[in-house]
């Protein structure tokens, strides 16, 4: 098995000594903007690298991977299968990401959609219940639920578009520059000011 872990410094920053992760300013701004989540529940959302006892989600990271968002109305956790948190294209057979933040980006983006979800129902129990019940009758792809996580993804891309019309620019490369988190926020705000301009008048 690959051991070397690493992570997208730019999306993410490391918590109580590494045992897991929070979205970094900016990417928790971002995500505010595109999905239902509030910046607050966003910004205490744990990341995690999927590992043993709580080994889920149950993908397999050669195939691609994924992720599985849990929480409640006071807290959330988003688990992202390992290779995410590697550069090892060779052991993950072309599926490792921790350097693709254009993968990173899209897959949060769906899964903070669920850190909406759990703060609305408020329990876990009634969390997971609701979850299995729409799986088990429409299938996930079909399961309400995963549609409106589906939404901040597919609203992430078209804002990501604009930004690439309007200036050249994508999403990933602004998370990635070298310029400071206020300075990251400010430029989102400013092409978001833009894009919901545009939206109005479409």
């Amino acid at each position: 098995m690959s051991n070397t872990e690493t992570y997208p410094s730019l999306i993410l920053e490391p918590a109580e000594g590494g045992s897991y992760y929070l979205f970094n300013p900016a990417v928790s701004y971002l995500f505010s903007l595109v999905t239902d989540a509030d910046l607050d529940d966003i910004q205490t959302c744990r990341v995690f690298r999927r590992s043993y006892p709580q080994y889920i989600p149950w993908y397999y990271a050669t195939k691609g991977g994924g992720a599985i968002t849990l929480g409640n109305g006071r807290w959330s956790r988003i688990y992202f299968t390992e290779n995410y948190f590697s550069e090892d294209q060779k052991y993950y057979n072309g599926y490792a990401f921790a350097d693709n933040p254009s993968a990173w980006l899209r897959l949060a983006s769906h899964e903070v959609s669920h850190v909406a979800h759990a703060r609305r129902f408020g329990s876990i129990i009634l969390y997971l219940i609701i979850f299995i019940y729409q799986y088990a009758r429409y299938g996930h792809d079909k399961a309400p639920l995963e549609i409106e996580a589906d939404a901040g993804t597919i609203l992430y891309d078209r804002f990501s578009n604009h930004i690439k019309a309007y200036a050249g620019r994508t999403i990933p490369q602004i998370i990635m520059s070298d310029s400071s988190e206020e300075e990251k926020i400010e430029c989102i705000r400013e092409y978001w000011s833009t894009f919901s301009s545009k939206q109005a008048t479409s």
